[in-house]
């Protein structure tokens, strides 16, 4: 199975970034490449990276 963060644009990353609150500025900063580029690659891994994170934080805090 393909991983969908490869495929996404950085249009598409932008909305994901804004519909679960994520700074896009921040995925930015963070991922420009030497010739301040935007590094679609790096900036998919990060925005992956970072809802990955907030999936594991929601589960350690859900009670049943």
């Amino acid at each position: 199975m393909q991983n969908i963060f490869r495929t996404l644009t950085a249009r598409e990353m932008a909305i994901i970034c804004i519909s679960t609150n994520i700074p896009w500025q921040e995925i930015v900063i963070r991922c420009v490449d030497e010739e301040g580029k935007l590094d679609l690659n790096m900036a998919r891994g990060y925005l992956q990276a970072k809802l990955e994170d907030r999936s594991y934080d929601s589960s350690k805090t859900t009670t049943r």
